[in-house]
């Protein structure tokens, strides 16, 4: 009887230390007998949302970063950023979604604050959808599409010269330069490539506020519109065109840049129609186009910049129905042939399409050869019919 109970005692304590040595098993033998042993709990994944709170309340248990957000979203689905400022982080949209910001009482919309850059799209997957944010934008740039689609909308980005800038008194106190206004280091919004609509945003205090520049060469889906929106305070030019573009301004105050407002060195299709250019240092619109491609500047308000209304180095340019006011110079082109006239403009490689009424009664308007601006009493205003 001692044997045996011996015997069951050397099994049980064999059993036991079988059991602490093996935890991975499913079973153990204990005494003789089988007994299941529980597998140690996996962290069970998040499961998947179509609508994803983003918030900054102490007693919120949810995501409090756009990016931990992105981990829950769904694949379509939308991202919901409550009213605060939210710590630094670099948006990498890698599937399409919507992010939605939620307006205080004061109506302010939600700040994110970039962290090097502030949201990019690389993909030909992802559509997404940007809306009521603020984007508090580095000395880098702030927002990057190089392939698939954005839509930016009732938004504002900030760049860091946002409410002090001032542009300079005169334009000619400093030489413009093309080369420089073409190649920016940094813009509040870069596009390389995609399907790109921004409307009703404000664009202020960056280096370049649009800078529009594919990486490749003759795909259609490429296409920028810039509709309704403020492009102001940049310390380079407003809206930038460089290579092959398709792009649309439509709507939009552009004012108060340091290196003119808007600066096409292009070939492509680009159309300027209903914008107000004004109170930009050197001038309003550069066009240098780089192939037999048209650029329409169609009912613009070009004025009060320090140099010229529109300057046409190359290209085509059809001009229609914009009114043009005072400026230092208002010539087409500054040092054109048979200065104060209009024979230069159908002299290579300018070739400018509007009736000869308007031609003349920009080029001739008086005050505007000698390069005085013209007294300010009462506004008068050449128009292209």
């Amino acid at each position: 009887m001692a044997r045996t109970t011996t015997t069951m005692k050397k099994a049980l304590v064999a059993g036991l230390a079988a059991s602490i040595a093996l935890p991975g098993l499913a079973a153990a033998q204990i005494g003789g007998f089988d007994v299941e042993i529980p597998k140690d709990d996996k962290a069970a994944k998040p499961k998947k949302q179509q609508i994803v709170d983003v918030r900054l309340d102490s007693s919120w248990k949810g995501p409090k970063t756009i990016e931990d957000a992105m981990r829950l979203v769904k694949e379509g689905g939308e991202i919901v950023v409550h009213p605060g400022v939210y710590s630094p982080e670099f948006i990498k949209l890698k599937k399409s979604v919507s992010i939605r910001g939620i307006r205080d009482e004061y109506g302010e919309a939600p700040t994110l604050v970039a962290d090097g850059g502030c949201l990019s799209v690389a993909s030909d997957k992802v559509a997404a959808r940007v809306t009521d944010v603020v984007f508090k934008a580095s000395d880098a740039t702030c927002i990057t599409v190089s392939k698939g689609q954005l839509e930016l909308a009732d938004a504002e980005v900030q760049g860091r010269n946002a409410g002090y800038y001032r542009p300079a008194a005169y334009g000619h106190s400093s030489v413009f330069n093309s080369a420089a206004a073409s190649s920016p280091k940094s813009a509040l919004v870069s596009i390389r490539g995609g399907r790109v609509s921004i409307e009703n945003t404000k664009l202020v205090g960056g280096e370049a506020g649009v800078f529009i520049k594919p990486s490749t060469t003759g795909n259609a889906f490429d296409q920028v519109s810039l509709r309704d929106s403020t492009v102001s305070q940049m310390t380079g030019a407003g809206v930038v065109m460089v290579g092959k573009v398709d792009a649309m301004l439509s709507g939009n105050s552009i004012m108060q840049n340091g290196q003119g407002g808007i600066v096409y060195n292009a070939s492509g299709h680009a159309r300027m129609v209903g914008n107000i250019v004004s109170n930009n240092t050197h001038l309003g619109v550069f066009i240098e186009g780089n192939d037999l491609g048209a650029v329409a500047v169609e009912g613009n308000q070009i004025h009060d910049n320090t140099s010229n209304g529109i300057v046409v180095r190359a290209g085509t340019t059809i001009l229609a129905g914009n009114q043009i006011g005072d400026h230092a110079e208002c010539r087409v082109k500054k040092d054109a042939l048979n200065d104060g006239s209009s024979a230069h403009l159908a002299k290579p490689p300018i070739n400018l399409l509007a009736d000869a009424q308007g031609v003349n009664a920009f080029v001739m308007k008086g005050g505007c050869d000698k390069g005085k601006p013209e007294k300010k009493k009462s506004r008068r205003w050449g128009l292209f019919s």
